[in-house]
């Protein structure tokens, strides 16, 4: 799946509650999953945090404003 579509469905999520989840079975994808933080954070005018949960899951997380972004 490309990048955008996990950026889309995490990104709904992170605006709602501020926290996701999401699989990452190896560190390919966790390395893309990185780069999908940075692109919702881009989305959202905040920063996003990515970070393993486990072994399998990695958390996203706001953790900035806008601001933080200048």
């Amino acid at each position: 799946m490309p990048e955008s579509v996990f950026a889309a469905g995490i990104g709904s999520h992170l605006a709602r509650q501020g926290w996701a989840t999401f699989p990452a079975h190896t560190p390919e994808e966790r390395i893309r999953l990185y780069a999908v933080a940075r692109m919702i954070g881009e989305r959202l005018g905040c920063l996003v945090e990515a970070v393993p949960q486990d072994t399998i899951t990695m958390r996203f997380t706001v953790i900035g404003t806008g601001d933080a972004l200048s």
